[in-house]
């Protein structure tokens, strides 16, 4: 817009995918300009380079803040398509301290090899957080990821499966066909999905998928307990895995957990329905920091604390006015 200040920041893309931010902290600033009559501004100076900032940047917090906002190579990607990197200045990773991915599914296509027996492994382009698989490594963190195989994979073939993840840094959280099926299936698709989505299906809570779901939660929260070490930080993604935060920080009270949700959150008159809901969103408030998609899904929960368990919250700008920081008072 005319007469305003804008910030940016280039994105280096290859064959179509993206690969990385500008190699530097801060934003480019394009100034307010006047306009001549018939002239057209001119967004990209002359000189601009790749990885080169010009000028340093304009500050983008007030300065009376004790400390600086992440910068976009941490919040760049809050819209979920980080997957690694993209909030890690929103939390503190230790000096030599590892990035813990926790997924449902880890971002790989598994498959075995019938001649030789062998595990076939290759990165799921199709995956946001293998979009980013390499970020992490870029920025000098090691990533270690977990969370299920994808495919069915009998018991007597886990410990070879187990080894062959090694050289892609992940670890397996192997479960029970007949738990799996009734977490995903029952709880998460069935039941969650649409409520996230502000639809209520009638008769879809079953308890018994409820029990299956908080199971799986606690095994990859062992998983979790199993690898950590001081300094790491814990980033897990989606609805599949609310209760993680809490179950985690049960066996490690100081670890620093985030969890970024890759769907809607209902508005409180949806959400209330849930018959579980008090413990789901505990389960959430247990995490350092918590990412949407949408401000308006930040709102929603900030609502169904409110209303749902009279918590006193406060919300608080870090960044642009599209990113926002939304702390709550409460945690087990």
């Amino acid at each position: 817009p005319a007469g305003v200040s804008i910030q940016y920041k280039y994105l280096l893309f290859c064959e179509g995918r993206f690969e990385r931010w500008e190699a530097f902290d801060g934003n480019r600033t394009i100034g307010a300009a006047t306009s001549r009559a018939g002239s057209r501004h001119s967004l990209v100076p002359p000189d601009d380079e790749l990885d080169v900032l010009p000028a340093p940047p304009e500050p983008r917090w007030s300065a009376g803040a004790s400390t600086p906002p992440p910068t976009p190579a941490g919040l760049a990607e809050a819209d979920g398509t980080t997957g690694v990197s993209g909030q890690l200045s929103a939390l503190d990773v230790g000096e030599g301290g590892s990035v813990i991915v926790v997924s449902y599914i880890l971002p790989l296509l598994i498959t075995r090899e019938r001649e030789t027996a062998s595990w076939a492994i290759d990165w799921n382009l199709d995956s946001v957080l293998a979009r980013r698989a390499s970020a992490g490594r870029a920025e000098g963190k090691r990533v270690l990821w977990i969370g299920c195989p994808g495919v069915a994979v009998a018991e007597a073939d886990r410990a070879s499966l187990t080894e062959a993840l090694v050289h892609y840094s992940a670890v397996p959280v192997f479960l029970e066909p007949e738990t799996q099926k009734v977490f995903y299936t029952d709880f998460c698709r069935a039941f969650l999905w649409p409520v996230f989505h502000n639809v209520i299906k009638a008769g879809a809570y079953s308890h018994s998928a409820w029990r299956a779901y908080c199971t799986v939660n606690r095994q990859f929260a062992d998983k979790v307990v199993e690898v950590y070490e001081p300094s790491d930080l814990i980033w897990a993604h989606d609805y599949h895995l609310l209760l993680l935060p809490s179950y985690t920080l049960r066996h490690l009270r100081t670890a620093c957990v985030g969890l970024f949700l890759h769907t809607p959150f209902p508005s409180s008159e949806i959400f209330r329905t849930i018959p579980v809901r008090d413990e789901l969103l505990r389960g959430m408030l247990n995490a350092d920091v918590l990412g949407f998609h949408l401000f308006e899904y930040g709102r929603h929960f900030l609502t169904c604390c409110k209303r749902q368990m009279g918590l006193d919250l406060t919300e608080e700008q870090i960044g642009g006015s599209e990113r926002h920081a939304l702390p709550a008072d409460a945690r087990d």
